[in-house]
């Protein structure tokens, strides 16, 4: 299948994003005579420093499952590195498609949980493994992180600006994605704001400050262009800025503009939050916002509110878009089934679950109970069924899919229990097996 017209149009390259070993794999079954539908878990493994994620990513995988198949080009290059001819006919022809059933995007889900599930000719099935890794990891990691800076900030506005040094184009643009999905109310990221819908903003850079005569000057000047004009007043004296930008507020007032914020991106922004925030109402501007930006997180949100800090929003880039307190998420494709016949591995530590399965659980009173996995076919009265099969050809409108999953994954993590959403040492979630589950993985019938 030619996919460079029909294919994913963020990844063309896709079915090569992946590692060789994959597609050796792949050739040894086809040689082998290996075949029959597979079925592949993906999971992510216990943290302790995370209670909850953010399931992101299942949208992304579905409609790169979908476009999975090999240029002309692509075929050349694997020939060149010596996979044989037959064998690269065959995945050139084949007209098979993998079947995703996973967890809504924006899903709060645990560890020890699958929250997508492949189902395709195994060949097939193994050479998605790397791409289908690594879309739903990084998501997951990036909408879990955000969701945690969001919660931080209790309720204030907090945007994504972390292009300028998230690791590469595409990472910046999955994360202005992924970090809207957590929570976040939009991006300073164009081609985000063009591609999914999300709402874009922004303020101005301290050289803009600086490449006019003064503060007030720059002020002044980019109070005639703006709309809503935000000044940035810590450039050279926070306070001192904050009178500045006072008089210039009382000056545009006549032209029928007010000014809706400052921004600090001080490295003392707590204590001078607070301080600029007097100065503004003393100047009759109690309507003017603080913005706060410049190595937030979680955490130090937490901190610039337990230091007396004063803010109405965020701007939040680097430590999000990084993760930086846990910058890789521990996740796992494990082969669970093939030509239904239950797998497992047995590696002490990494032990997989056999079998075709499924996620129920129990909610009581509006809250999260518990969440078992259980078999494909099982019934639990009361309990949802969190994976549900992508229908379709997995093309995804990306803007109702962004704005939907932000508001489902605040719906659910609502549902959540408390515990699990401490920044710190949060609770563990139970995550249980079913009887049936148990049964065979005891009995080793596989």
């Amino acid at each position: 299948m030619d996919n460079t017209k029909s294919g994913w149009k963020f990844f063309p390259d896709a079915a090569l994003v992946t590692d060789f070993y994959e597609l050796s794999m792949a050739e040894a079954y086809f040689r082998e005579g290996i075949g029959g539908e597979a079925v592949f878990d993906i999971a992510i493994r216990n943290s302790p420093k995370r209670g909850y994620y953010v399931a992101c990513g299942m949208n992304a995988a579905a409609e790169a499952a979908s476009c999975f198949g090999f240029s002309e080009e692509q075929i050349a290059y694997l020939s060149s590195l010596g996979f044989g001819d037959d064998f690269l006919g065959s995945i050139a022809k084949s007209k098979a498609r993998a079947s995703i059933e996973s967890v809504r995007e924006g899903e709060v889900v645990f560890p020890g949980e699958p929250v997508l599930k492949v189902k395709a000719p195994l060949g097939m099935a193994q050479m998605l493994e790397t791409s289908l890794l690594n879309i739903v990891g990084f998501q997951t990691m990036i909408a879990t992180k955000a969701s945690r800076v969001c919660l931080a900030a209790a309720g204030r506005n907090v945007v994504e600006f972390g292009l300028r040094r998230a690791q590469g184009f595409d990472a910046g643009l999955w994360s202005a994605y992924a970090s809207y999905v957590g929570g976040c109310g939009g991006t300073s990221n164009l081609l985000a704001g063009k591609e999914f819908g999300l709402p874009v903003s922004g303020t101005v850079g301290h050289s803009y400050i600086m490449a006019h005569a003064g503060e007030e000057d720059a002020f002044g000047k980019w109070a005639q262009y703006a709309k809503s004009p935000v000044f940035l007043i810590d450039t050279y004296d926070t306070l001192e800025g904050a009178h500045r930008a006072a008089r210039v507020a009382k000056k545009i007032k006549s032209a029928g503009k007010s000014l809706a914020a400052v921004r600090i991106d001080s490295k003392d922004s707590a204590r001078e939050s607070a301080a600029v925030r007097k100065i503004l109402d003393a100047e009759g501007l109690a309507g003017t916002k603080i913005i706060i930006s410049g190595g937030m997180d979680e955490f130090e949100i937490g901190r610039f509110f337990k230091d007396g800090g004063v803010a109405d929003s965020f701007g939040v880039g680097t430590n999000m878009v990084v993760s930086n307190d846990m910058p890789s998420l521990d996740i796992s494709y494990k082969l669970a089934q093939i030509g239904g016949k239950p797998v497992m591995k047995r590696t002490a530590g990494k032990e997989s679950m056999p079998g075709n399965k499924q996620v129920f659980r129990e909610s009581k009173a509006g809250k999260f109970v518990s969440d078992t996995v259980g078999l494909h076919g099982e019934e639990f009265e009361g309990m949802e069924k969190l994976l549900v099969e992508r229908g379709g050809k997995g093309r995804i409108d990306w803007k109702t899919s962004a704005r939907k999953s932000r508001e489902y994954a605040a719906a659910r993590l609502a549902c959540a229990p408390n515990g699990i959403k401490s920044l710190e040492n949060p609770d563990e979630y139970p995550v249980i097996k079913s009887a049936m589950l148990k049964t065979l993985i005891k009995d080793g019938k596989h």
